[in-house]
This record gives structure tokens, sequence and C-alpha cells, in this order.
């Protein structure tokens, strides 16, 4: 499915694959798999960096369910609905990542590619490293 959709005033157009619908809602699902979450520092990662990827690509494109499959040595032990839009609400108070920097820090990016860019047909380089800030770069052909 290819949606149109705005980070603040930066149009994109996006394409996502799209797993299920649910049949009774209509709704549409991404189908997600992880290990089962046995220790602490598993369910930890998962809700820093799988969640967030999970959260930020369903979002974008308007999936509101997230089931999630958790398997054991190839074996489904669980499933597991998350809700997209209550996704952040879940992690905000474990301080991993805020749902509202992560959309801040694209649109600052949209736009520092807004500013740099101004000729289509060339290559640049983006490149962030940690706290520093994003640089753009054309690069040269031959």
């Amino acid at each position: 499915v290819v949606v149109r959709v705005k980070l603040g005033e930066h149009p994109l157009l996006l394409g996502a694959e799209i797993d299920c619908c649910d049949q009774l809602s209509g709704k549409w699902i991404e189908l997600k798999t992880s290990a089962c979450l046995e220790h602490e520092r598993q369910k930890v990662s998962f809700e820093k960096y799988k969640l967030l990827k999970f959260w930020i690509q369903s979002f974008l494109v308007g999936v509101p369910l997230i089931k999630c499959g958790f398997r054991k040595e190839e074996v489904l032990n669980k499933v597991s609905t998350f809700e997209t839009l209550r996704i952040p609400s879940m992690i905000r108070s474990k301080g991993y990542w805020n749902g509202n920097v992560c959309l801040n820090f694209a649109h600052r990016l949209l736009s520092k590619v807004r500013e740099n860019v101004k000729t289509v047909n060339k290559k640049y380089r983006i490149s962030y490293e940690g706290s520093s800030e994003v640089r753009i770069f054309e690069m040269l052909s031959g």
C-alpha cells in the first residue's frame, strides 16, 4: 500500500507491505516475531529497540495493531497484541525512548535535507553521529 502523510510541513509518500487485515474491523495488522523474553535483559532490549522499530513503522503508515509472536526454538509460545498508538505511553515511564523526540528528529532531518539539497539527480551523503548535527555532503561524480 502507498500512503501520503505529512510530518510537519513535509509531505511524504510512503510504501508499506500490509501483512493482514482483521476481517471484522477492517483494521490493518502488522505481524512480527521475536524470541521469547525469558530474562529481564531480553525484555529491556525488546522494549528499547524492537518496539521502537515496530512502532515507527506502523505509526507512519497508519497500521493500528501489531501482533507479535514470541518463539523459542522455532516454536510459537505466545502472541501479544500491541496498539500502535499506545506503545509510546507504555515505554515513556521507562525512559528508553520518546515517540515525540523521534518524530521531531525526523522533522528536523527532513528540514535540513530540504534546506541543503537543491539539485535533483545528484547523490548526497547524510551523516549523524550521536548528539552532533546532521551533516549533508554532495557526492562527487567520477
